[in-house]
Order: C-alpha cells, then structure tokens, then sequence
C-alpha cells in the first residue's frame, strides 16, 4: 500500500521531472534595500562583519556553499534572506535574532547539534530558554537546520528538512484543488512511525514524523532525487489547499 493517493504520486513525480534539475541552483528574490536600510544600524554593522553583500537573489545552492564555504553567520544571514525574499519582515526579525544576548554562542551551537544528528536537542534548545534565539521558530530553526547539516551521502535515518507553515499545511491538508482530495492516505503508518496525537510545530515528535515520512516518499516513488526534492513539493502543493 501507498502513503500516496494514486494522483499525488503521479503529481509528486511530475514534479521531480520538472524541478529536480534546477531547484537547488534557482535564485529566489531578495529585498536589496530592506536589508540595507540605514535605519538598521545593528543588522548593517553585523552584515558588513560577515563579509557580505546583499545579493538580488539567493539559491539553496548558494547557502550550501557551492561557491566557497561559508561561516555559520554567512549562513545564517542567507537563510534569513532566502526565507522571507521581498517579505519586509525578514531585515527586521534578523536584527531582533542577532540581538539576543549571546547571539553567536547560541546559533553555534544550534548548528553543532544539527551537525551531531542530533535534532531532538536542536529542538530543544529552540525553546530553551538559555539558547533560544529572539524570533526565531521552527519554520527558520528547521531551514537552519537543513543548511547546516542535510548531507545526502550521510545514512542518517533522519535529514533535516524545512517544517513551515506552508509545509505543515499541505501535510494536514484533506482537499487539494487540482488532485481533487488529500495527498496522504491512512497506509502512511506503514511508512513512517506513527503520527501523534500533538501535530503543533512545537512538537518534536510531529517533526521526527515528518522526517520520516518525507525519506519514505522519496524512496519509493522519486528515489533517483534528494529528500528535500519532497520537502520543495509540499511547500510548492500548499497553494493548491482547497
């Protein structure tokens, strides 16, 4: 049995043969001017630190450093940007994260624990109230997360993978417009451990699930793509929720 209706197979590899090519390496737009606003003085000062400049657009390839390594505050400031694009937001909830008293030890260590394998303390330390970073939940935590540490080569059980709003939105979706109904069917528990009963962002067992049924698609329908190729269809299919 399929943790996929029979169309959102045929969607999910329809999608793989159009986007599996390019998505890594396709810019998305930034906000050059939101992001050197002088008005910012803070988030100027720590951008210039890092030894950026504010680029149009950013791709996933770009904050995996393709082009050259990158620091963990070359990172973390591409993901703020690649995360929120035109959003006007995004400069300032970077300014209010880099503020957070002990902003470098904390964000360090967040990548530390992603590097180990060890997403369960990432988790953790997102609320920890002695290494959470100001504004910053788990739709940034996880892209976090997937910059610092997915490595397809690895044989982790788990890669991290991005959980926003949109993503969680298409897995808790029933009805999608062009599929004419959900995308899971209840045979996903053969897959993947099982739901719980808490699918809040807040919990980690939500997220492990995820994970696990995320590695389970891909291996049986598109298993000549990466995982994150079933992470960038849901998010993509969230337009579609009826």
């Amino acid at each position: 049995m399929s943790p996929l209706t029979t169309a959102a197979i045929a969607d999910l590899q329809a999608f793989a043969a159009t986007h599996g090519a390019n998505y890594l390496t396709t810019p998305d737009p930034v906000h050059p001017q939101r992001w050197t606003n002088p008005d910012r003085a803070n988030l100027q000062l720590w951008i210039q630190q890092c030894g950026l400049q504010v680029p149009n657009g950013i791709s996933r390839a770009d904050i995996f450093g393709t082009l050259g390594p990158l620091t963990i505050e070359q990172i973390f400031l591409f993901t703020m940007m690649w995360g929120y694009q035109t959003n006007g937001a995004g400069a300032w909830r970077t300014e209010r994260a880099i503020l957070t008293p002990n902003f470098i030890n904390r964000l360090t260590q967040w990548f530390n624990l992603a590097r180990a394998n060890n997403l369960a303390g990432a988790y953790r330390a997102m609320t920890d109230p002695a290494l959470r970073i100001e504004r910053i939940g788990l739709a940034f935590a996880s892209k976090l997360w997937y910059f610092a540490a997915y490595d397809e080569n690895q044989p982790w059980p788990e890669q991290p993978l991005i959980l926003d709003s949109r993503v969680h939105k298409a897995l808790r979706a029933s009805q999608f417009r062009h599929l004419n109904g959900p995308l899971l069917l209840p045979a996903w528990h053969q897959f993947a451990r099982q739901q719980p009963a808490d699918v809040s962002l807040t919990n980690y067992a939500y997220y492990q699930w995820y994970l696990q049924l995320a590695v389970a698609i891909r291996n049986n329908f598109v298993p000549q793509h990466r995982i994150d190729i079933v992470e960038f269809w849901l998010f993509s299919r969230a337009n579609d929720v009826a």
